[in-house]
């Protein structure tokens, strides 16, 4: 766009409520017929927000990002990079039961993290994906005997566009994918891979699925370590001996966060607990208008005989419980030694969406 066909521009986005990223080059004009007005204005009695560009700026573009969705805004362009939602599966993958998902919004590169949240049977059951499209994926449940279950539960999921993205609240999410063999079985030393991702500015949350099923075995994946820029994790197989071969892991690293996010409430926490033979869970606290969405890993790797995060029957708008579960192929009880695990509870059907638009000009010069 020449500057013959520019004038100036001033764009007004009204009730931002300081919920926009802003980038660019020189956005306060310097040059000598550059208008005083030129630049970002913000009127502190009304929220809006002013952006004056001249074609006589000194800049070479401008990007706006993370623009909340409501009626009173201007919505320029917009992009999904994050749902939630659940649902009920009554059967295993064994049995041929599992659900089709349909997201709500279209991905490039998605990744489905998923959990258990219901005990409404104490059979060891992980919960997978597999099928993943732009527009949906399929879950199933898998028991290590590969033998049914005989109770419907409830599995709450996320999907994540791949990519790292900083909201402007401080939020920082990264969602990558991760293919490995590496995995653990019972009784056995814990050596996961240790994955690097875009640095975060303190330890966040990390939740942890398989996004595919190649082996046709049972396996659960686990979170054994957590810091600003990497994860250790693997595939974990407890104690039922099941064929191993590359699967993909779907990763998500979420900031430490309690607050509302584009109209929807989200909270992490931290917590210790052990097994189920223990009646000792790790318990979350929060506070939530309904009941949430939730999710939980470990953070830490202190039972040979390996676990996975399920839910202990605790899920209230209050409280969530997940024990470090075992299952009985390999011995007769479900006891485990003290793990540590993170937590991110979520509104129900919440979204994250990045707005954005850019402009590119040329200078007079």
């Amino acid at each position: 766009m020449r500057q013959s066909l520019i004038g100036a521009l001033i764009l007004f986005l009204s009730a931002c409520n300081s919920n926009i990223g802003t980038s660019g080059q020189n956005l306060i004009a310097n040059g000598p017929n550059s208008p005083s007005n030129n630049g970002i204005v913000t009127d502190p009695n009304s929220n809006d927000l002013s952006v004056n560009l001249s074609s006589s700026s000194h800049f070479a573009s401008l990007t706006l990002s993370n623009l909340e969705n409501s009626s009173n805004q201007l919505v320029l362009s917009s992009g999904a990079i994050f749902e939630t939602g659940r649902v009920d599966i009554n059967g295993t993958i064994d049995n041929g039961v599992s659900q089709n998902i349909i997201f709500n919004n279209t991905y490039i590169d998605p990744i489905v993290i998923v959990q258990i949240a219901t005990l409404n049977n104490t059979d060891t059951i992980s919960a997978r994906v597999r099928n993943i499209t732009s527009t949906g994926c399929n879950i199933f449940l898998q028991k290590p005997d590969n033998s049914n279950h005989s109770a419907s539960e409830t599995i709450t999921y996320i999907v994540a566009e791949s990519g790292d993205f900083d909201l402007s609240n401080g939020v920082q999410i990264r969602a990558f994918n991760h293919n490995t063999n590496t995995a653990h079985a019972e009784g056995s030393a814990f050596s996961p891979d240790s994955v690097s991702f875009t640095s975060v500015s303190s330890t966040p949350v990390a939740l942890s699925s398989l996004n595919s099923n190649n082996n046709g075995d049972f396996k659960a994946s686990v979170v054994l370590g957590i810091s600003s820029n990497s994860v250790d994790i693997l595939q974990e197989g407890i104690g039922g001996g099941s064929f191993t071969t590359i699967e993909d892991i779907g990763v998500l690293i979420f900031s430490h966060f309690d607050g509302d996010i584009q109209g929807a409430h989200f909270e992490t926490d931290t917590a210790s607990g052990r097994g189920f033979d223990d009646a000792n869970a790790a318990e979350f606290s929060f506070s939530f208008s309904a009941l949430p969405n939730v999710f939980s890993d470990g953070t830490s790797d202190n039972g040979a005989d390996g676990f996975f995060a399920r839910g202990s029957g605790l899920w209230t708008t209050t409280g969530y419980g997940v024990y470090a579960w075992e299952d009985i192929i390999g011995d007769s009880e479900r006891a485990h030694t003290t793990e540590s695990f993170s937590f991110l509870g979520i509104d129900d059907g919440a979204e994250i969406a990045l707005f954005e638009t850019s402009a590119s000009f040329e200078t007079q010069a």
